[in-house]
């Protein structure tokens, strides 16, 4: 499995972004700046900031959480959930478990 997501991202780095968005289309979801949200202008801003004719590289790993696409929004989930095994496995916390940790988390009492 690890080896699947690092060749995938190692992959999807060699793509230029001109490529990435014609083989990952950008959802096509317009209120961004209503609700806060990453949307389609959000997206061509930070797609055209990169050099368009250069590959992807490390700006991979930043896409990867930043692009509003069905397909690129799974994967990183599932990276994100191996990643946490992996950590786990090798006796470490996990993501979730640090959570409460970083943030001011207070457990309801009922």
């Amino acid at each position: 499995m690890v080896e699947e997501i690092s060749i995938t991202i190692l992959n999807r780095s060699s793509l230029t972004p001109r490529e990435f968005v014609n083989q990952f289309p950008i959802t096509k979801e317009y209120h961004g700046a209503k609700y806060g949200a990453k949307d389609y202008f959000y997206s061509i801003k930070m797609m055209k900031a990169l050099t368009q004719d250069k590959p992807l590289g490390h700006d991979i790993l930043n896409l990867l959480y930043k692009y509003p696409n069905f397909h690129i929004t799974e994967f990183a989930i599932k990276l994100k959930t191996n990643i946490c095994r992996l950590k786990r496995f090798d006796g470490e916390e996990g993501m979730i478990g640090k959570w409460p940790e970083k943030t001011t988390y207070v457990p309801l009492k009922l």
